[in-house]
């Protein structure tokens, strides 16, 4: 009697364990594809009553981490078999760089221009090829950012002073190589002292700038070789980020910190008059686009970090189905409801803003694409899975064709390329 039990008390659990094992392979092969989305996430979300929640992976393509690196001096290793066009993810360089640019060429191609951040050289990188060239070896050392203006020719190089004192802004124009008549492939001049934040104008002819003073601060408007001065703002507030968004409109917000209410303001250029567009906002970063009537905004909202757009026209607030910072987006040029950012694998606190402004935490990040008129989201590419490298996502830049988005990993600043066409 007492092994009849037995048996039958072993049946039962095998095929209990069986179900089990059955079960796990269905949801496996319904879920593969899908994106994963924590439920407390879910129930936080604001999608409005008609807009679908699309999330898709986009993973398809080939990618090769390795296929594109070049040293800092100069050192190609090329691999001609691999079609680098047709990558999804291109990793173009494994040495930290100080900013990018894509521009096209007089043949229409796609180039890539970076400055390695170790010796200031700047490299050439078609977007579509393993050819290289590094197109200026003038060395500018501790150069940690760099603003690019109009043509890829030109660009502001900012730097730490040799006693790390004072933070250096040096103008220059990469000269070309017919007009070289010795070893200089530089020429340019030092802008003023501690520069705290620079923007250029929208045909990247002019640059705006902010310095301290006193207590306070001032922006000036001049040349992008510093000629010409002109102040146009003053302000007691020393913490400014700046955004040249329009001929005549530059976007100024106040410097975030988590629980600090922020406020973004609209200069006017020509009457030196600021206009109120965002007010009181606890950890506000902000992200305008290119037309002045739309603002991205980044705001600790119970305690996360929520993303929202603000329609100036309609005074409308709509929140998005994310949580990331505006520093992680870029407004597209080409869809005026298409933003593409990168999004942490789990939900920012509030208190996260000042610990990744001061380097003490990082994101794992994938990027996506959303639209803010269907307030629907697509993941584009998760690195950690396509890469298996963690991305903390800054700087991105679009190609001027939108078929390519660029960024730096802010964790070790490689410089990678996403293909979105």
């Amino acid at each position: 009697m007492f092994k009849k039990i037995l048996i039958i008390i072993l049946i039962i659990f095998i095929v209990v364990i069986m179900g089990l094992l059955i079960l796990a392979f269905s949801i496996s092969k319904n879920s593969e594809g899908e994106v994963t989305v924590q439920d407390s996430f879910r129930d936080l979300v604001s999608f409005g009553d008609s807009a679908s929640r699309d999330f898709t992976n986009r993973f398809g393509d080939t990618l090769n981490t390795d296929t594109d690196f070049i040293g800092p001096d100069g050192t190609p290793n090329t691999q001609d078999d691999i079609n680098v066009g047709a990558l999804l993810l291109r990793k173009i360089t494994t040495f930290p760089v100080a900013g990018a640019t894509a521009q096209k060429d007089e043949n229409e191609k796609t180039i890539v221009k970076f400055i390695a951040r170790e010796n200031g050289h700047i490299f050439e990188v078609p977007t579509d090829s393993n050819s290289r060239e590094r197109i200026s070896n003038t060395t500018i050392l501790r150069i940690w950012d760099t603003l690019w203006l109009s043509g890829g020719r030109e660009f502001v190089a900012r730097f730490i002073d040799e006693d790390e004192t004072a933070v250096e802004s040096f103008y220059a124009e990469i000269i070309p190589e017919e007009e070289r008549d010795n070893d200089n492939t530089l020429s340019g001049s030092f802008l003023q002292k501690n520069i705290e934040e620079i923007a250029c104008s929208k045909d990247r002819n002019k640059i705006f700038y902010i310095v301290p003073n006193g207590d306070g601060s001032i922006g000036i408007i001049s040349n992008p070789d510093g000629s010409n001065k002109v102040q146009i703002f003053d302000s007691p507030i020393s913490g400014w980020r700046a955004q040249w968004v329009e001929e005549d409109t530059i976007a100024l917000t106040t410097k975030a910190s988590s629980d600090v209410p922020g406020h973004l303001y609209f200069l006017d250029v020509e009457t030196e008059r600021l206009n109120n567009v965002l007010t009181s906002i606890d950890g506000l970063t902000t992200l305008v686009n290119s037309s002045a009537n739309k603002v991205l905004f980044t705001h600790n909202d119970t305690g996360k970090l929520l993303l929202s757009v603000f329609d100036i026209k309609k005074n409308k607030v709509t929140d998005l189905p994310l949580w990331a910072l505006t520093e992680k987006c870029i407004w597209s040029e080409k869809n005026s409801s298409i933003i593409y950012c990168g999004v942490s694998s789990f939900i920012p606190r509030g208190d996260d803003l000042d610990a990744w402004y001061k380097g003490l935490t990082s994101f794992s990040d994938s990027v996506w694409m959303i639209d803010i008129e269907t307030q629907t989201a697509t993941v584009l590419v998760d690195p950690t899975e396509k890469a298996g490298e963690e991305f903390d996502l800054i700087k991105p830049v679009l190609s001027p064709d939108e078929e390519y988005l660029l960024f730096i990993n802010k964790r070790d600043s490689t410089l990678w390329q996403l293909k979105l066409k």
